[in-house]
């Protein structure tokens, strides 16, 4: 899945829920479908099309001018 063309399906999401320090959230049709991994880390979104035989996702990428970057206190 972190290859150029490499495809994967949901069981790899559940997999990678498990592996990594992330919850997936698979949108499917303007909805929440699925979401995989532990509460707490942080979320990635994607998005599912077409049907599931023959779908694709679609990595949602935050809006920069919405990230929180902490500051740190100055010694």
């Amino acid at each position: 899945m972190s290859q150029l063309y490499t495809y994967g399906g949901l069981c790899e999401l559940v997999a990678a829920g498990q592996l990594f320090n992330y919850v997936f959230e698979v949108n499917r049709n303007y909805q929440l479908y699925e979401r995989f991994g532990i509460e707490g880390y942080p979320v990635l979104r994607m998005r599912f099309t077409q049907n599931f035989s023959r779908g694709h996702f679609d990595v949602y990428l935050p809006n920069e001018s919405e990230i929180l970057i902490p500051q740190r206190d100055s010694i």
